[in-house]
């Protein structure tokens, strides 16, 4: 059975209660059991990694995957200090490479895309371009530690080459907030708390009352997903090889991931 996080605006007080419930779990028990894994997962990928559980528990009769979303960030410290879990899939190959270095996961492999986009509120509220992102009264970004938040410097520091310091300047005075993770960042705008967000192109789909624009380089905008077994589970490698697999790739395509790169 899947077991999904119910909110995405409590998302990190209920990622922080499902990890600690998990290394109370790890604590009591040392081990996932025969049938049963457990996935830590980029909250961006909530939707279509929903999707792929019950896939694969209809994959494989009798699995049982538990579902843990939060920032790629978050997760990555929680394994460092000791959550056990089989597999982890993160919005960057940066956080992976911290965890292999570590010697606390292995097989990385990429495994999906995303891209950036510039998302407002339906009522047409709200910068519609890259040109005009210091028009907004209220921007929301990620938090730089965030791959979401590193992905955006990286395409504001871009930006910033062909429109000047100025601009920069004027896009700085705009940010009323950066979150935690991907999720709810998009949700600041969904909420009306803020007119304006750079998110995934995924997490638009999440909210219908908000309307994608496009950031032009598809270079600069491009997000690379990565993921890693943590644990010798035989249901971890199965998972994995899932996820990479045609019906598994067919399923990210739904939910408008572009394919392992």
């Amino acid at each position: 059975m899947v077991h999904p996080p119910h909110s995405f605006v409590e998302c990190d007080i209920r990622s922080l209660l499902t990890i600690a419930s998990l290394l109370c779990a790890s604590a009591c028990s040392g081990a996932s059991s025969d049938s049963s894994i457990t996935v830590l997962a980029a909250s961006s990928l909530t939707d279509a990694f929903d999707a792929l559980a019950v896939g694969f528990e209809t994959a494989h009769p009798g699995a049982d995957v538990t579902l843990s979303y939060a920032g790629s960030q978050t997760l990555t410290m929680q394994v460092e200090q000791g959550l056990q879990a089989d597999v982890i899939a993160t919005a960057d190959a940066q956080h992976i490479t911290r965890l292999i270095d570590a010697n606390l996961a292995q097989g990385p492999a990429p495994f999906a895309s995303n891209r950036l986009v510039l998302a407002t509120s339906s009522n047409g509220t709200g910068p519609h371009s890259l040109d005009s992102l210091p028009d907004a009264e209220r921007l929301v970004l990620a938090l730089p530690e965030v791959p979401l938040g590193a992905y955006t410097e990286a395409l504001l520091a871009d930006a910033t080459t062909q429109r000047g310091e100025a601009w920069r300047a004027g896009v700085r005075a705009s940010v009323v907030s950066r979150e935690p993770n991907a999720r709810l960042v998009a949700a600041k705008v969904a909420m009306g708390e803020a007119d304006a967000a750079i998110v995934y192109a995924t997490d638009v789909r999440a909210h219908p009352e908000l309307i994608a624009h496009d950031l032009g380089d598809a270079r600069a905008t491009q997000a690379t997903y990565v993921q890693a077994r943590l644990s010798e589970h035989p249901l971890s490698e199965a998972w994995t090889t899932w996820v990479l697999s045609d019906a598994g790739q067919r399923i990210l395509v739904e939910h408008d991931f572009g394919g392992a790169p």
